[in-house]
């Protein structure tokens, strides 16, 4: 049993009498699972629970997490993985784990939609995923709260780890600007939401004028999920009202859909259109051209909510974290 951080795999393959392969198979699972920390240069794997999480609990009492989400259809490889690491120590300190899928935007005012779930599921804390302002405040204001991403109204009472998105995308958005785009289409996950709202603003902080046509505003639809025939039209209907020159986007699934769009109708990522994800997965590296993607620090955000959790639920307040830039070959100059 090992405690504390995990060997090296040369040391678990000779210790096992198995192939590094199978090793790194294991630890590939472990790290899904929340077991073990992500590996970090020159750093051997923290592990995250396990040996003497009966103890602990025993220590520290049980208590129950509520953890809401927007769908795991709609997160993308990254959100599910950070969140089973903090499934992973919650059940090590404290016991279970309740998930529970929502849409922010549709139904129940925030206050009514937590205290019925509170009351179902009989929690002592939530875990929300990307949340709006007014979930954040009305679930602190509720029980011991944590945020994975969103919008933070900026109160004591809140704990956060997330990333300055409007900063982040004034940062692309300056980029593009420099390589002579001026007709930047920034789809978003909502239509009134925060998303939105960042998009809106870092275009008009940052582009050198008013879009030649319409509003900022149109610069900002609303992509939702939908089959595969829906997703070719809506990008043949934005790239054409648009005459978009690159595109900003949130999620895989839409870069997926945009670089199967492109294909279809001979469209040349970079030379007609550029594009970049403003999120990370390994498995897009395959894509030719390779995206321009950007990586949330992970094992950040995941050390973030374990001190939460050893301040026994208190607030901590807020961490922004930069986000990391994986190069591609996804953006190019206008041609003129």
């Amino acid at each position: 049993m090992w405690i504390g951080r995990l060997p090296g795999t040369r040391v678990l393959a000779g210790h096992y009498h198995v192939h590094r392969d199978t090793v790194d198979a294991a630890i590939a699972i472990l790290e899904a699972s929340g077991v073990v920390e992500a590996a970090e240069p020159r750093r051997a794997r923290r592990i995250l629970w396990g040996a003497g999480s009966g103890e602990r609990e025993k220590k520290e009492g049980k208590k129950r997490l509520l953890l809401i989400h927007r769908g795991l259809f709609v997160a993308d490889r990254e959100d599910l993985l950070i969140l089973q690491r903090m499934d992973g120590l919650w059940r090590s300190r404290y016991g279970e784990v309740v998930w529970e899928q929502v849409d922010y935007l549709a139904g129940q005012t925030p206050e009514k939609r937590l205290a019925a779930l509170v009351k179902k599921h009989s929690v002592n804390a939530i875990l929300l995923h990307v949340p709006p302002v007014t979930w954040s405040r009305a679930a602190a204001e509720l029980l011991p709260t944590y945020c994975c991403g969103g919008s933070s109204p900026d109160e004591k009472s809140i704990s956060l780890s997330a990333y300055h998105a409007h900063e982040q995308l004034k940062l692309v958005l300056r980029r593009l600007v420099g390589l002579g785009h001026r007709r930047i289409l920034v789809p978003t996950l909502d239509i009134k939401g925060d998303f939105a709202k960042v998009a809106v603003q870092a275009l008009k902080e940052e582009l050198p004028g008013p879009p030649v046509q319409g509003t900022y505003e149109d610069l900002c639809p609303a992509c939702l999920v939908m089959d595969s025939g829906s997703w070719f039209e809506y990008w043949k209907r934005e790239l054409n009202r648009t005459q978009a020159t690159s595109v900003v986007l949130w999620s895989t699934r839409h870069l997926l859909s945009l670089y199967s769009y492109c294909f279809q109708y001979q469209i040349a990522i970079p030379r007609q259109l550029s594009v970049v994800l403003f999120s990370y997965d390994e498995h897009m590296e395959w894509l030719r051209p390779q995206p321009v993607m950007f990586r949330y620090p992970n094992n950040k955000a995941v050390r973030h909510f374990e001190r939460w959790i050893d301040k026994g639920l208190s607030p901590i307040g807020s961490r922004f974290f930069d986000l990391e830039m994986i190069p591609g070959q996804s953006i190019a100059k206008v041609e003129i």
